[in-house]
């Protein structure tokens, strides 16, 4: 596939004009218009602009024997083939607080455990009066304890 025939099926797919072309790749739009409809080729300056544009490769773009080839499609790969070992590394993250999450339980029972017994100790507390001894009673006491 030429290149005009390229550039022409990739407009056509995104819904590009040569004027949005020639804006966006910062060219006049009679050159895109001449791209189209000679067999002339843009500068080699300007290839990488227009296949960042449509998301191709370089080499697709600028190889007739070539089909177009979608950045996207090589990319996602090698975006799966990265994202591996980041995924393994979270995931071990995540049974790791999830262990942390049980015993956080655990310690939360024995801390709900505890205070409720705390809590039944000052209740009994509260049935128990203080009860002061008087110098009376201590008189009392001393004398019962010397006659024993």
């Amino acid at each position: 596939m030429k290149f005009s025939e390229k550039i022409s099926l990739l407009m056509s797919e995104n819904g590009v004009s040569q004027s949005m072309l020639a804006q966006k790749i910062g060219i006049a739009q009679k050159t895109i218009s001449d791209w189209l409809g000679k067999d002339a080729r843009p500068h080699r300056s300007r290839i990488p602009k227009i296949a960042h544009f449509f998301d191709v490769t370089v080499q697709s773009l600028i190889d007739d024997d070539l089909p177009i080839e979608y950045k996207e499609a090589v990319s996602e790969k090698t975006k799966t083939d990265n994202l591996l070992p980041e995924i393994r590394k979270l995931n071990r993250k995540i049974n790791n607080l999830e262990e942390l999450i049980i015993k956080l339980k655990e310690k939360i029972e024995l801390l709900e455990t505890t205070n409720h017994s705390i809590h039944e100790c000052i209740d009994h507390q509260r049935f128990i009066k203080p009860h002061k001894i008087t110098k009376k009673e201590i008189k009392s006491l001393n004398t019962d304890m010397q006659s024993s």
